[in-house]
């Protein structure tokens, strides 16, 4: 594979968003994901509104974040690490850069949430970002408003947004998880939610409606339907 293959092979065909913003729905998600719909319908709006709160709204963050929960939980829900408390600490006791530094800790702030924050100073750090004592009661990010409020976060900390825009999917798969596991099934959720992006842009111009603002809005649940990718 030469340079130039190289690449493209880094990057989608997102290059230029297709529209400002995306908003599947629960339904749209869930089939695209696999994931139970209760779940879609659940954790979605939450997430959907963290990014609008967070001003990360726009079509390609959309599809990083959709992607990446999808790869990360294929349950659409945060979940905790799995293992034993001996895993745990194993793995994270005593790791200064964690800030794990007091005895217990590898097991207290095992991952947990969508992306499995790890570590006390992660859970001090992104407690303080969302208002609440992660550190005191680190299962707080598995409950859902804030789960969603530290996965967005951790998406705009992490300059996501603008590897997104650029198409760099890898990179996107990098930061969050550090090499490339999952790259496969991350790739192709992008790939079916550009097209579902996609599809709404189309038909929202046979409608004769600007495709560019709200791309769900005006379209009835027959025409999102048969927009979804197969």
């Amino acid at each position: 594979m030469g340079s130039e293959e190289l690449r493209e092979a880094k990057k989608g065909s997102l290059r230029n968003p297709p529209v400002e913003t995306f908003r599947p729905t629960p339904e749209q998600i869930s089939e695209i994901v696999g994931c139970p719909l209760c779940n879609a319908k659940l954790y979605w709006p939450l997430i959907q509104r963290q990014l609008q709160e967070q001003g990360l709204p726009d079509a390609a963050t959309t599809i990083a974040v959709l992607a990446t929960v999808g790869t990360e939980v294929s349950s659409f829900s945060p979940i905790s690490e799995f293992g034993s408390n001996g895993y745990f600490t194993r793995m994270y006791e005593g790791r200064h850069d964690l800030g794990n530094t007091e005895p217990g800790d590898g097991a207290r702030f095992h991952g947990r949430g969508f992306i499995q924050l790890t570590g006390r100073a992660n859970y001090a750090k992104y407690g303080e970002r969302i208002g609440l004592s992660l550190e005191s009661n680190p299962d707080l990010a598995l409950e859902p408003e804030p789960a969603a409020a530290i996965l967005v976060a951790f998406v705009k900390d992490h300059g996501i947004a603008g590897h997104a825009a650029q198409g760099d999917w890898q990179m996107v798969r990098r930061l969050v998880n550090g090499g490339l596991n999952g790259w496969q099934r991350f790739k192709l959720l992008v790939d079916r939610f550009e097209a579902l992006a996609q599809g709404i842009v189309e038909a929202r111009e046979s409608l004769g409606q600007n495709p560019g603002s709200d791309p769900n809005v005006g379209l009835t649940g027959t025409e999102l339907k048969q927009v979804s990718p197969d």
